[in-house]
């Protein structure tokens, strides 16, 4: 199948990538909403080769391609109009330097994260009141269920960072989120609790706790959108939807445990070491650093 081509007929036959409004995906179909569904050639579309069949159902329109549709869906993403300057100026999509590849890597993670960790800030700020003016005791329920809500974005924050991720390194999110699980899994505590040595298929690993962690996660979503594009060539098309996530999760997963995450970890530190030594020699040096960046973010629309 040519995916090229089979997304370039769809796009001309729904208007132009102008007209999508919303594109997603699911095991089999493409999902789509129009910003004018009069543009949209339905039997054309049913018609192209490699198309199965065209649904319309619950306000969506489905394309129905099969096993293959991550491939065309990345092909139809890559034009979709959300990097589309105004007419006659020309986007500038190159940037230079490693500082700003990994400034860029950091804030595309970090943006859908910054309302749950702003909201469950603010909760903190909440309770840290309530706790002063004695309206609130620490031991009460109340207290308790509240600073659970308010940790949650905390604790798991890898999970949250790995759907930022994986927008960027262009993977699958689910996938993404379930290896941050498998990071965060109650029984990886309870293993290192047991204070024995980990032995995985006669490797010797290195557990940490991941909880509250953001290199480690980035780093392996970064591997996970490899592992995927190899699973996508070597996985036969008709057994693809099983195969493929499996290989996925059983390939990076052990990796992140192994290596990615216990060097992940490392960086971890060492960056917190390195910004706690800033802080006690030259306070006034990070938030001076912060501020001098905004500029540089906003210039470089990352």
């Amino acid at each position: 199948m040519n995916y090229n081509e089979l997304a370039q007929k769809i796009l001309d036959n729904v208007g132009g990538a102008q007209n999508i409004r919303t594109l997603t995906h699911c095991a089999t179909r493409l999902r789509m909403e129009f910003s004018d569904r009069s543009k949209v050639q339905d039997a054309d579309i049913a018609n192209i080769a490699g198309v199965i069949s065209v649904v319309e159902k619950g306000g969506q329109f489905q394309i129905v391609i099969g096993n293959e549709v991550q491939q065309v869906f990345r092909l139809l993403n890559k034009a979709m109009p959300e990097t589309k300057s105004p007419a006659g100026e020309k986007k500038e999509q190159k940037r230079s330097g490693i500082m700003a590849s990994i400034i860029s890597v950091i804030s595309t993670t970090f943006i859908p994260v910054i309302p749950a960790i702003t909201g469950a800030g603010m909760i903190k700020a909440l309770l840290a009141i309530l706790k002063l003016t004695g309206l609130i005791s620490t031991t009460s329920p109340t207290y308790q269920l509240l600073n659970i809500i308010a940790d949650a974005a905390f604790f798991f924050l890898p999970v949250l960072l790995a759907y930022g991720a994986s927008m960027k390194f262009e993977c699958n999110p689910i996938l993404a989120m379930t290896i941050a699980g498998v990071l965060l899994h109650p029984g990886i505590g309870q293993m290192m609790a047991a204070g024995k040595p980990v032995d995985f298929m006669g490797i010797n690993v290195l557990l940490s706790d991941y909880a509250g962690s953001v290199l480690p996660i980035i780093l392996t979503v970064w591997l996970m959108s490899w592992v995927e594009r190899f699973a996508e060539k070597v996985t036969p098309s008709i057994i693809k939807f099983f195969i493929k996530p499996m290989l996925i999760l059983l390939i990076t997963a052990p990796l992140a445990l192994v290596i990615v995450g216990p060097a992940g970890i490392l960086l971890n530190d060492l960056v917190a070491a390195g910004a706690a030594s800033i802080d006690r020699h030259a306070s006034w040096l990070i938030p001076m650093l912060m501020g001098a960046l905004q500029p540089f973010l906003i210039i470089t629309g990352t």
